[in-house]
């Protein structure tokens, strides 16, 4: 994800060694096309009426691993950050939102 190096300083307290764990839990967050496709599929499978809660979104976006980095008040943060405010106010994304997330964040 898009950590600028002050963020990743910051989440790390470590300086240029938090950088670099930053880089890396990037690099390991890609989301190539097998991954959005599964991803798609589930979101579809779990919606109701096109729309999912963002709390699942994550659940279902992010690996358990994932999760332990990324917390769900960074992903939270992320999303105001990225999307329309009526889809944070009701809480919940609709498919186009998770990939407007996807394009801004990775």
């Amino acid at each position: 994800y898009r950590l600028t190096q002050k963020r990743a300083v910051a989440r790390t307290g470590q300086g240029k060694r938090g950088l670099l764990h930053a880089l890396i839990f990037k690099m390991s967050m890609e989301f190539g096309t097998d991954r959005k496709d599964d991803i798609k599929r589930h979101f579809d499978k779990e919606s109701t009426d096109g729309k999912l809660e963002m709390k699942k979104v994550y659940e279902l976006m992010f690996t358990t691993e994932e999760r332990r980095e990324y917390g769900f008040k960074d992903f939270e943060e992320d999303c105001k950050a990225t999307l329309p405010r009526a889809c944070i106010d009701e809480d919940t994304m609709k498919w186009e939102h998770v990939e407007t997330f996807l394009q801004e964040n990775s």
